[in-house]
């Protein structure tokens, strides 16, 4: 059984939402279980496919984690309110996390040095593989797990303020907890990700984001160097 859960953080995207639930219900192996997290605590939404969950605060990129802990799916695919399947994205994804341990992604960036600036990561697209490829995190769009491996890194997310997206977050929980994180191949048009419009919203409201996303971005890549150290004299 698979959950694809939908974060909803901004009422500008919410005409998204009917497109998203029609283009996995759409596909060759539609979810049994979609679930929307809707931080959007003073307007009630309903999309007909779609379980909403009402939030009594926008909890922001906390809600993935949260959202997750209620689904019924023995594999979590989650999915970005700007970003749609295609007919066989949910499969692909699917085929591969039955072949490969920890998180399964169509797209990442893996990290070139400790303190180089996280824009300059490079990226990671599955539209350009043969095989797939480790990375040193996902960029959160649209990925697949076991339940249990996101159960297993819960308790390491910074359930707290932030003007950080949750994909930084996740990948340093992932990383500190030896899970893998792959790039899977797709087809374009048929097995990857289709953009859809971002609202106006861009990718945060705050004046500080890309500051404050570099910040984390450099402390999870010295904490990787760190445990690689001590892995390396054990």
């Amino acid at each position: 059984m698979i959950t694809a859960i939908i974060p909803h953080y901004y009422a500008e995207r919410r005409s998204n939402l009917m497109i998203i639930v029609n283009s996995l219900l759409g596909g060759t192996l539609p979810p049994s279980e979609i679930l929307i997290w809707n931080n959007e605590h003073n307007a009630t939404i309903q999309v007909s496919g779609a379980l909403v969950i009402q939030s009594p605060r926008n909890v922001g990129a906390q809600a993935r984690v949260v959202a997750a802990m209620i689904a019924r799916g023995e594999r979590l695919l989650f999915l970005d309110n700007d970003m749609s399947v295609n007919d066989r994205t949910v499969e692909n994804l699917y085929q591969w996390s039955l072949k490969l341990d920890g998180v399964v992604t169509l797209e990442g960036r893996e990290r070139p040095t400790p303190l180089t600036p996280y824009q300059r990561w490079p990226k990671i697209y599955g539209k350009g593989l043969t095989e797939p490829r480790p990375v040193f995190l996902s960029l959160g769009r649209g990925e697949m797990m076991r339940r249990s491996v996101l159960q297993s890194v819960a308790f390491d997310f910074p359930f707290e303020p932030t003007t950080v997206m949750d994909d930084l977050h996740l990948s340093n929980c992932f990383m500190k907890r030896g899970v893998s994180v792959n790039v899977i191949p797709s087809k374009a048009g048929e097995s990857d990700l289709r953009d859809l419009p971002m609202g106006g919203v861009g990718l945060c409201r705050t004046p500080d984001f890309v500051e404050n996303r570099n910040r984390v971005a450099i402390t999870i890549a010295c904490d990787y160097e760190a445990l690689k150290s001590q892995a390396e004299s054990a």
